[in-house]
């Protein structure tokens, strides 16, 4: 596979590094991105064929957002959320061939600034350096995949690469392997390992990985050539759906495995307890639950609904300790909650997102969830208040969705039953709530709550049932 750094070292390793005295007390970050995973199909969240002990063993231990939510449908503008705690028209980095702002401010550059080494392993074209993804990043090693016809990055994106790569698929070779769309996790480890082992214990470190196997093609394991690609199967018969699962049940298997290896790596450097982890994924994936294939097209539970674990480091954890957690959490909440846990002021461009762990008066009310998208020609916008959901489509969009559904998520959690025509009423009030969460993503505009939680305040979120032990 092809790496391409993006690095301030050179050469060999200068003058031995050591962990800045402001930083001894801090915790290490690791960032765990697993493409395309849908928190439905973890054995944590319920999935009955799930083969995830790895990730289920970590939930136990860690606290588990029952009901987060990503804030787009396709990696791009979720990546971009997540790193900025933006929503997609806040950072306008949603179109294909959107570049990220300079302007914007990433997490990577607020843990660089406080002198974190911060190093990155994206595994997806779309958050590779040519987007200007590599914001605040010490080192950023773009795992490119093995291109077909000899191209590079800067081919991959054109449009006649995807031409040549379709004809290729579809017509001259039948078997897939993963390293002509990705690099599989085993290489993502290979990277990860090496800096763990050589500089784990001599920097404090802010770890972004991307493991791509649940992400289509969706490989048979083990690997014999057998993969479902988008690229050669746009719209499939509904009758794929069964072999697709089974087959991206199998990458999520394998991933697990992996990440396993991950963690043993960190227990072995005796980094394990004094390091947060955080797992999530950018968005899921349709399996035709509502007449649609892979992602990106739409805001349905299937795509915004996401994993997310937060293991903390010891000194944390010995207040918080495991649960479940029933407040909505969402990608905007991810940057300033990893800041709030190494104790690193968040800045007020990330003031629309929330730290989990330090709230005021929001976490006893409900948190609302807002969603856009602008793919493909299809502009989407989802919002969520207490069991309701709206979603509203452009005129004519190309996948052929309604222009509103209302659904109610309490009942029909997969969204079965189109509300719009029984419940006028609150349709009007979710859409003017989907009003001002578009101004306010626009915008900016809303005030940050900073204060610790306290006992008290735990006490009460269990009351209201937002913790479950």
């Amino acid at each position: 596979g092809i790496a391409i750094a993006i690095s301030s070292e050179t050469g060999s390793d200068p003058a031995p590094r050591t962990i800045p005295e402001s930083l001894k007390d801090k915790p290490n970050i690791v960032f765990i991105m697993c493409d395309a995973l849908r928190a439905d199909h973890l054995g944590c969240y319920g999935y009955p064929h799930a083969e995830t002990p790895v990730l289920d063993s970590l939930a136990e231990s860690a606290i588990r957002f029952h009901d987060a939510y990503a804030q787009a449908s396709w990696t791009k503008p979720s990546t971009a959320t997540l790193f900025t705690a933006l929503y997609p028209s806040g950072h306008k980095t949603y179109l294909k061939p959107d570049v990220l702002p300079d302007d914007v401010t990433t997490v990577a550059e607020v843990f660089q600034s406080a002198g974190y080494h911060t190093i990155g392993f994206p595994n997806n074209i779309n958050i590779s350096p040519s987007f200007n993804f590599d914001q605040g990043f010490t080192d950023y090693i773009y795992l490119a995949p093995d291109y077909f016809f000899g191209a590079n990055e800067s081919t991959s994106k054109l449009t006649y690469y995807a031409i040549l790569r379709k004809v290729r698929e579809g017509f001259l070779v039948s078997s897939k392997y993963p390293r002509h769309y990705y690099q599989e996790a085993a290489i993502v480890n290979q990277h990860a390992i090496d800096y763990i082992v050589r500089h784990g214990n001599t920097d404090r470190f802010f770890l972004y990985l991307h493991y791509m196997e649940p992400h289509d093609p969706f490989f048979v394991h083990p690997f014999n050539g057998v993969g479902y690609a988008r690229v050669t199967m746009p719209n499939p018969d509904p009758s794929w759906a069964e072999a697709f699962r089974a087959a991206y049940d199998q990458e999520i298997a394998y991933m697990d495995h992996r990440i396993g290896e991950l963690f043993d790596a960190l227990k072995a450097q005796k980094l394990w307890d004094n390091t947060v982890i955080l797992v999530t994924a950018d968005h899921g994936e349709e399996f035709y639950d509502h007449l649609g294939w892979w992602h990106g097209t739409s805001l349905y539970q299937e795509l915004i609904r996401i994993p997310m674990i937060i293991k903390l480091h010891a000194e944390a954890a010995e207040i918080r300790p495991p649960t479940v957690r029933l407040d909505r959490a969402r990608h905007i909440d991810v940057a300033p909650t990893l800041l709030g846990l190494a104790e690193l002021p968040a800045p007020e461009t990330m003031s629309l997102g929330r730290n989990l762990f330090a709230v005021g008066e929001d976490i006893l009310r409900d948190i609302t969830v807002f969603a856009e998208e602008d793919h493909e020609g299809n502009v989407l916008s989802a919002f969520i208040e207490g069991p309701w959901k709206v979603i509203t489509a452009n005129e004519g969009n190309p996948r052929g969705l309604a222009e509103d559904e209302l659904y109610r998520l309490d009942i029909d959690p997969l969204e079965k039953q189109n509300r719009t025509t029984v419940e006028p009423d609150v349709l009007h009030t979710m859409k003017s709530g989907l009003e001002l969460s578009r101004y306010s993503a626009m915008t900016g505009a809303v005030e940050r709550q900073t204060k610790t939680l306290s006992e008290d305040e735990i006490s009460k979120m269990r009351e209201l049932g937002y913790i479950q032990e």
